[in-house]
């Protein structure tokens, strides 16, 4: 069994604009891993190291139907608790494909806006 504290949330990152886009996988989650032993995290624990890490801003790519499934817990309630609110941040279920592509589509669509809109 994979916990949040056996297994501590990983947030890949990168640079974009004046800020980092990171990107984790799904908070909370318990059940079934396509890889490995089962996991039983803790939402709060997850959260905990989300503010370490300075987030402001969580983008979710799961939809609720997943989350439900995922046993993940009130998410937008927790968030709102840890007072979590402005540098956007994602995950997904595995932080893997879908994440990955959105942030890099979102870092494009931001350096063309920048190209597009300097001064100079």
């Amino acid at each position: 069994m994979r916990t949040s504290l056996t297994h501590p949330l990983m947030i890949d990152s990168f640079l974009l604009a004046e800020g980092k886009v990171g990107m984790t996988p799904c908070l909370g989650r318990k059940g079934p891993s396509f890889s490995g032993p089962n996991w039983d995290r803790n939402l709060q624990a997850d959260i905990l190291r989300l503010n370490l890490w300075r987030m402001d801003i969580v983008i979710s790519l799961t939809p609720q139907a997943e989350m439900d499934h995922l046993d993940v817990g009130d998410m937008k309630a927790a968030m709102e608790g840890a007072g979590l609110v402005s540098d956007p941040r994602m995950h997904c279920r595995r932080a893997q494909g879908t994440t990955g592509l959105s942030s890099l589509r979102s870092a494009k669509h931001l350096g063309d806006f920048a190209r597009n809109n300097s001064k100079g």
